[in-house]
């Protein structure tokens, strides 16, 4: 019998009456928001709507953000994060001009750390955003004037990118997301992974169609965030992540930390980081690398490229139990070697 595969992308999953909160209403809190195809295209949005003229993004992120910073017009500025992925808040506090809008990352879904959020509260003439595109559940107060969520990276919705915040923010256009759900069914059809030729290939075109245009998200997407209650999701996710923690206390970028958050991924700093990719895909377990093409300078952000080297994100969703956990920390163990680096414990 083959091994079932463990990571890669999420299929869609099973909808239908929920009980409890759905996954919208937590996201949203009875606040506004507005519904987008892509991440990008939202943020595009709201920085053309405010008339942003600078950005100020961690230089840990993906490019998707700086594209949509880009497609808006808006100069973007750099601060650095450490190897905790906490903000140089010195830094940023030293950059910001009033009128100035600052993007800070909830990495892998963890909360950004106090001092950030003192700095946000002593700034009101800066527009904070917080980026959630990797948070199911977050572990901290609501904060920022505005949130950015990408469902399709947590939830195996096909496209979304929405906006909640206070106050009046942009909509779309009336042209819906032009993204159908061909490859969520044909993962959907092959739920242990065995036959990723039949439904990859349309994940990566899919994409590569993504951008910053204003496009409407799809209603399936809106259909699969009303039909999940994330409760149980949320559980699963931490008790994966503490199986991680205990059994790879080497290799963990946040070793020491207790969560009460809904991680997307285990994160792990190790050597010779493609090689195991290629290693672990042999035992079919596929390990993401967030993210491959940081858009941040080499020369300014030396120790931040240095990072992004050696971490590698270990699946740890709510789609595993504890054998898979066991299964990943088994062959991680015996394939990788801990960065000589990782010394980061809990913040």
């Amino acid at each position: 019998m083959i091994t079932p595969a463990i990571g890669s992308v999420l299929p869609l999953p099973e909808l239908g009456p929920i009980t409890g909160e759905s996954l919208l209403a937590q996201w949203t809190a009875g606040h506004t928001f507005a519904a987008y195809w892509t991440a990008r295209a939202a943020l595009c949005a709201l920085l053309k709507a405010r008339r942003a003229r600078r950005i100020w993004l961690p230089a840990y992120a993906c490019s998707a953000l700086a594209q949509a910073a880009s497609s808006a017009g808006v100069e973007i500025c750099w601060y650095g994060v450490d190897d905790c992925l906490s903000a140089d808040e010195a830094r940023l506090a030293e950059g910001l001009r009033s009128g100035d809008v600052a993007l800070v990352i909830a990495y892998f879904g963890q909360s950004p750390a106090s001092g950030l959020l003192a700095l946000a509260a002593s700034r009101p003439d800066v527009l904070w955003i917080e980026d959630r595109a990797q948070a199911l559940a977050v572990d901290g107060p609501t904060w920022a004037e505005v949130a950015l969520y990408s469902p399709r990276k947590l939830v195996g919705a096909p496209d979304g990118g929405l906006l909640v915040g206070r106050g009046a923010l942009p909509t779309p256009e009336s042209s819906a997301s032009p993204v159908n759900a061909a490859p969520q069914l044909a993962r959907l059809a092959d739920p242990k992974g065995l036959a990723p030729e039949t439904w990859y290939p349309g994940f990566q075109a899919q994409e590569a169609a993504f951008d910053a245009t204003p496009l409407a998200m799809s209603e399936l997407t809106r259909e699969v965030l009303e039909g999940i209650n994330p409760a149980p999701l949320v559980l699963r996710r931490r008790e994966n992540f503490a199986a991680l923690a205990e059994a790879l206390k080497d290799y963990g970028l946040w070793p020491d930390l207790e969560i009460a958050f809904a991680p997307m991924v285990f994160p792990v700093r190790i050597a010779d980081r493609d090689e195991v990719v290629r290693r672990m895909a042999a035992e079919r377990i596929y390990c993401a690398h967030h993210w491959p093409d940081l858009p941040s300078p080499a020369e300014d952000f030396p120790g931040v490229h240095a990072l992004n080297a050696e971490l590698l994100s270990i699946p740890c969703d709510h789609r595993y139990g504890a054998e898979d956990m066991a299964r990943v920390a088994e062959k991680l163990t015996a394939l990788a070697r801990p960065a000589q680096a990782a010394r980061a414990g809990s913040r």
